[in-house]
Order: structure tokens, then C-alpha cells, then sequence
């Protein structure tokens, strides 16, 4: 290969090779071209001691020094990818932390003074609406819900807020003008409406709504695990995903929940109207450094923002919590509610506020507890309600009518035996009696044991139905619909269809159906035409074939869309890392081969001799080792060729079109990677073959392709110098 053609493709090598059935070959990096002495215009780079060093370098010591330093109030990761450390103005950090934020270039974000967590007392002047939290019936605090939920075990009602949310003013804390914060205390919940709290009217006594709904906190923590008095830096910094503010709260059985976040400072918020402006919630993510978001809370009203830290903590009312921080506007009564970014995805809730000093300018600063980690350390309890509609239907296609009263055919005296002879008129057939009708299975019935579905299960993992009874079913998800088995006794049942992820659920969806005996299973069509009634007068010259004709062939991809992180793996030692491709309806000891490409360009082709019941099959993934893992990233074209079953010989142009079949799949960042689905292109069902053989499994052509390497080896074209 010349210098000039080397330089037109940059091949990953180590840095991204895919492996595929069990081989994957790096070959030599575009380095191996003869080398160009530097230009004169290219700028040196710059030594580490006049950079910001990366946050992965200083992590694990900033951890182990910035802890023990109480005078720093938080540390993350930058909008830009840097270390950021938090302090107030005015104070001076420990001589190993000046140190180490010396030596290592840490930006440092001056607070006005430490954070404060948001949740407001009694008397404060409100806008919006939310709830209020106390002991018996009195409300000694107001906070905002952060999203609807339903309980992983009983699917019932349920909210997610903050978990200082829960407390009572404690005493002062030693040293301090600060009282302590005691969570823990105020369990009770009651909704607290602008109605009821009459803020248009001008009094600001908050009153919890009559009618409003009503809950209690069932798991709550701020800080570290049962912490109930101030302590500032946890002695374990591994553990500090576990120094939380969340609460989960169990509402009243009947509580109607909404999957959204509502904007309380509209004029409809006086009307109690809080739906009318709102944002659908689509799922669960992880905040995003510099991503675009929307905090809600039942003081300031919606509020947006960028994402400004991840990846970190900071002391809230001297408490630990993980999450991360953003530019967005708070205020006291606010605590809890919702942090969800441009896709309506929920990110986290609102824990502690304050202001950022930047020379004579002051800005926002706001911290939420992550969403993902909190629901990790509820072990989780609860699911984050989605707006997802699921589709249903009876299998006539509408539920089953209730029968209609019928009227008997009047019937006449039957012959006694004596008259019989004379009854049966001269010449005529004697008479027969018409065998009663066997009796119709209920309208949109099925048979016992037999399969309910439906469709909208794109994005989910599986579920559950719950019948009448309170009995669960397991429900099975495949591409887009989902199913489940019925009773094995005959009846009528009701129920509600829950699909789920790890983090969230659908509200539940209504079935409906009819078990019966006498319902009857849908009939294959035959694969032989059916005889005539009567001979052919000549017998024909070739007798007719019973062989059944060869099925249609298949390419089945699973999964359409992956998650990069699920992409990128051991695929020889991990089973579930990668994409599946397989083929069926191929012709038993031909060969068939599969080619994965990117952009136009071969990342890997291998060829396999096709098993005795037509199928071929391999995955595909991205090696662990390589050094930028987003190369992965985009749509990859899968193209099977190969000799149908059936086939005699591939002469004509229609048979060699019918022996090449096309898909794809995508690789994509780990958050939109949740849903995907399988490959029910080519007209086929995405099941993918449980036998067959696999392509990569001691082939003579991996010889061939080994020492080609390239060809196993994804290239990249570099863009034209304009």
C-alpha cells in the first residue's frame, strides 16, 4: 500500500477492532506508513504541567485528599470534562488540597456560602403547588414531588421527592448558627394546592388541600445511610454513591398519577389546573455534562438550565449527596422536584441550592440528587411512571358481547311404533333426525393456557399482569409485542398489563378475556393443495411431490438497537455482549456468507458451510480494548448471500436476487440504547435460530482472513483537506 493510500485511511487497530463468532484481529495501526517529518505551522503540545489535567488522572486522589478537607463543599466533573472543586469564597482549602488543585490545574467554583437544602417552612410565600410534610396532621415543611411512581412489588401509587424533605428543625449544630437537620421525622404527606394555600389572595399560610391526595413516607435518606445528625465528609469515599436525598412515598390506593412534570408558574396553576402546561416523562437517564434541562418546583415554577457538573457530591445542610449540579434557579420549597432534560427523560431531584461568585458577577447553582443512583439504592422499590400507551385488543378484536336469548324451532310428535310403517310414505327416504349443533365458543375467546397479546412494547424489558385477584403473570416482550399465558381453567378475566424497564413502568392497561374449551386455535394454511372431490379421468405422467415447499428465506437481526456499553465487550466470554445475526432458509451443505459493514467499508466477512436445517448464525461486537469506544457508534449493514433451499443452481438473474438478503443495526450512546428490538425485516418474525451453525467456529477461511487482516479491521475514510 503506498504512503498517499495510507494516509487516506486511519485504521483503528487496537484502538477499535470488531470481534465477530469468536475472532477479531487487529491489524498494523496507519502509523506503519513511512512518517512525514512535522510541519512548521503545527503547534507543540502543550506539557501536562501547563494543562488541566483529566478528571480521570485526578479522581481517585482528589477523593482521597478533598474528603478530609471540610472547607471543600463539593467536587465533579466539569461541563468541559476537567475536575471542577467547590468552595466557599473566602475560605482557604487545606494545604493538601491547595496542593493538589495547584499541580493539577482544578478549576474552582466559589459558592456566595455552603449550599442549603430547598425545602421551605410554613408561612412562605409560594407560587405553585405541591405538599407539605409533618407529624400527625400539622405540616411543619413544603417541598415539590419530583415523579410519579408505581411500587415494583404491588404496582400501587407511589412519589418520589427529597428525602430532607422528612425533617423537623433540630438543634443547633456545635460550633454553628445552623440548626441540624433531622430527617426522618416528618412522615405524613398531604397535597397543598394554590387554592388551598390562597397565594393569589394574599394569605401565605399553606393549608394541605381537603380533597388532595394524601401519602406517607415509607424510605427516606439524606446523607449517608441512617445518618440522623450532621456529619460532613463520609469516611469512605467508595461508598459515596450511597450519601443520597431521596424519599419514596406511599400514596392512597385510589390516587390518580400523571406521567409529567407540570410548569407551576402558569396563570393556570390558580385554577388548580396543573396539567394543562406539562411535559410528558419518557424514561430515566443520566445527566449529561453541558446537556440542556428543566427544574420544577412548587416555588420558583419551571425553570431551565445546562448541566454544569457530573460525576460528583457536594454538602447539603452538611450532609454528603451524589449527583450533579446545574446553573438552573431555585428557592426554598422547591426541594424535590423534578430535573428532566430536552427528551423528558427524568434526571434527578432538586436537593440544595445557592449562588456561584465569578469575580462582581453572581449566578445560579443548583445540586440534584442523581435519579439513577437513588433508585439503585432503593433497591429498587419503585418504578418512574412513563407516558407509554400499549395497544389491546380481544381476539375478534372487541370484548366479548353478552349472548342473546334464542327461541326454540317448533318440533312435531314423533311416530309411535305402530304407525311408523304407515307413517313413511310409499317410495319415499325414511325420515332422520338433524344431530343438534355443537355449541359456539364465546365471542373472543381462547383456549385455555393460550397466549394474550398486544402491541407498544418497543423500549421495554418486560412486565407483569395482574388480574382481579391479585395474581401475577409474567409478561414476555419481543420487538413490539408482548404477551403473556392465561389461565389454564376456563372463565372470564380482568386485569391491567404493566410493561417495565429497571427504572420505570407504563400505567396499567385494561385486558379483558374469555377462557373456553371450545375456542379453537387458529389454522396453519396447508402446504400441499388439498384434493379434489373426484378422480382425474387420466392419471397424470409425473406423479405429484408431497414434499412440503422449502420456507422463505431469513435474516434476523437481534438487536436492531444497541446500547454502546452493551456493544463493547469479552463477546467469547460474555454470551450477552453484542449483536446476533443468524439466517435461515438456506440450502443444507451449501455455503453462505455474512458481511458486516460501516460507511461502505468491510469490518468483517466469513463464510460458513450452512447445517442440515437450513440455518447460519454469528454475533458481532466491539472489543473492550480499544482505546475511544465512540468509534462504535452509528449504522452497520449486514448482507447475508447464499444458496436458497430448493434451489437447483443459481442460472437465472430472479435466482441469484433470491439468495441475498439485507439488514442493519445500530450502535448507539448507552442512554438511547434502551429499547431496540429485533429484525422483522425481510417479511420475517426476528426469531432468531436456537441451532444451525456459527460462523467463526473453526473455518478454513479464517486462515484466508487472518492473513489478509484488513479485511477484519474497520476503516475510517479521513474527510478531504478542502
Amino acid at each position: 500500500m503506498s504512503a498517499t493510500r495510507a494516509q487516506r485511511f486511519t485504521s483503528l487497530g487496537a484502538a477499535a477492532v470488531l470481534g465477530f463468532g469468536g475472532v477479531a484481529v487487529a491489524a498494523p495501526a496507519a502509523s506503519a506508513a513511512p512518517s512525514e517529518a512535522p510541519k512548521s505551522d503545527q503547534k507543540p503540545q502543550a506539557k501536562p504541567s501547563q494543562a488541566t489535567a483529566s478528571f480521570a488522572k485526578v479522581k481517585a486522589e482528589a477523593e482521597a485528599v478533598l474528603q478530609q478537607d471540610a472547607k471543600v463543599q463539593g467536587f465533579g466533573q466539569g461541563a468541559d470534562g476537567k475536575p471542577v472543586v467547590l468552595k466557599v469564597a473566602g475560605t482557604q482549602l487545606s494545604a493538601k488540597s491547595a496542593q493538589l488543585v495547584d499541580e493539577n490545574k482544578i478549576k474552582t467554583i466559589e459558592l456566595a456560602k455552603p449550599l442549603e437544602a430547598r425545602a421551605a417552612s410554613i408561612g412562605t410565600v409560594l407560587g405553585g403547588s405541591g405538599y407539605g410534610a409533618g407529624q400527625g396532621n400539622s405540616a411543619t415543611g413544603l417541598c415539590s414531588i419530583g415523579f410519579s411512581a408505581l411500587s415494583a412489588a404491588s404496582f400501587g401509587p407511589q412519589a418520589i421527592s427529597a428525602g430532607h424533605c422528612t425533617s423537623v428543625e433540630g438543634a443547633l449544630i456545635p460550633g454553628s448558627k445552623e440548626h441540624d437537620i433531622t430527617a426522618g421525622k416528618a412522615l405524613n404527606v398531604g397535597e397543598v394546592t394554590p387554592s388551598s394555600q390562597k397565594v393569589v389572595t394574599g394569605n401565605n399560610k399553606a393549608v394541605v388541600a381537603p380533597n388532595g391526595y394524601r401519602g406517607k413516607v415509607v424510605d427516606w435518606r439524606f446523607g449517608k445511610p441512617g445518618q440522623t445528625k450532621a456529619d460532613f465528609h463520609p469516611k469512605d469515599s467508595d461508598a459515596k454513591k450511597a450519601n443520597t436525598d431521596y424519599s419514596l412515598i406511599d400514596l392512597a390506593k385510589n390516587t390518580k398519577l400523571a406521567p409529567k412534570v407540570t410548569k407551576w408558574n402558569t396563570a393556570d396553576a390558580k385554577k388548580d389546573d396543573l396539567l394543562s402546561k406539562s411535559t410528558s416523562v419518557s424514561g430515566v437517564a443520566t445527566a449529561k455534562s453541558g446537556e440542556k434541562i428543566t427544574r420544577s418546583g412548587r416555588t420558583t415554577g419551571s425553570q431551565s438550565g445546562k448541566v454544569t457538573m457530573t460525576n460528583g457530591w457536594a454538602n447539603v445542610s452538611n450532609r454528603i449527596v451524589y449527583g450533579f449540579g446545574t446553573n438552573a434557579h431555585s428557592d426554598e420549597g422547591d426541594s424535590g422536584g423534578s430535573y428532566v432534560n430536552t427528551k423528558g427523560q427524568a434526571l434527578g431531584v432538586l436537593s440544595g441550592g445557592g449562588t456561584v461568585k465569578e469575580g462582581k458577577k453572581t449566578t445560579e447553582f443548583s445540586f440534584a440528587s442523581d435519579l439513577t443512583n437513588d433508585l439503585n439504592q432503593m433497591k429498587n422499590k419503585t418504578r418512574v411512571l412513563v407516558a407509554k400507551t400499549i395497544g389491546y385488543k380481544t381476539p375478534s378484536g372487541k370484548l366479548p358481547a353478552s349472548p342473546k336469548p334464542t327461541t326454540a324451532a317448533p318440533t312435531t310428535a314423533a311416530p309411535t311404533a305402530t304407525d311408523s310403517a304407515s307413517a313413511t310414505p310409499s317410495g319415499s327416504a325414511p325420515a332422520t333426525q338433524t344431530p343438534a349443533p355443537k355449541p359456539a365458543a364465546p365471542e373472543g375467546s381462547i383456549k385455555p393456557g393460550g397466549k394474550v397479546s398486544g402491541t407498544g412494547a418497543t423500549g421495554f424489558t418486560g412486565g407483569t399482569f395482574v388480574d382481579s385477584k391479585g395474581k401475577k403473570h409474567k409478561v414476555e416482550v419481543k420487538g413490539d409485542k408482548w404477551s403473556f399465558t392465561a389461565e389454564k381453567t376456563e372463565g372470564t378475566v380482568t386485569g391491567k398489563v404493566y410493561l417495565t424497564t429497571k427504572y420505570t413502568v407504563t400505567r396499567g392497561t385494561t385486558v379483558k378475556y374469555i377462557t373456553s374449551k371450545l375456542a379453537e386455535d387458529p389454522k396453519p394454511e396447508p402446504s400441499t393443495p388439498a384434493p379434489t372431490k373426484s378422480p382425474s379421468k387420466s392419471p397424470s405422467k409425473k406423479p405429484t411431490s408431497t414434499t412440503p415447499a422449502p420456507a422463505q428465506a431469513k435474516l434476523a437481526v437481534q438487536p436492531r438497537t444497541i446500547g454502546l456499553d452493551k456493544f463493547v465487550g469479552n463477546g467469547d466470554k460474555d454470551k450477552k455482549v453484542g449483536v446476533t445475526i443468524a439466517l435461515t432458509g438456506a440450502k443444507p451443505g451449501s455455503k453462505a456468507t455474512i458481511t458486516t459493514s460501516k460507511d461502505g467499508i468491510s469490518a468483517k466477512k466469513e463464510t460458513a458451510t450452512v447445517a442440515k436445517d437450513g440455518t447460519v448464525s454469528t454475533r458481532v461486537w466491539g472489543l473492550a480494548s480499544a482505546t475511544d469506544k465512540k468509534v462504535y457508534l452509528g449504522k452497520y449493514d449486514v448482507k447475508a448471500s447464499f444458496e436458497s433451499a430448493g434451489a437447483k443452481a443459481k442460472t437465472t438473474a430472479s435466482a441469484q436476487a433470491s439468495t441475498s438478503l439485507s439488514s442493519s443495526f445500530k450502535v448507539v450512546a448507552d442512554d438511547q440504547g434502551k429499547g431496540g428490538g429485533n429484525d422483522d425485516g425481510n417479511k420475517g418474525n426476528g426469531d432468531l435460530p436456537r441451532t444451525g451453525s456459527e460462523v467463526g467456529v473453526a473455518l478454513a477461511a479464517a486462515a484466508g482472513l487472518l492473513a489478509l487482516g484488513a479485511g477484519l479491521v474497520l476503516t475510517v475514510r479521513r474527510r478531504a483537506q478542502r
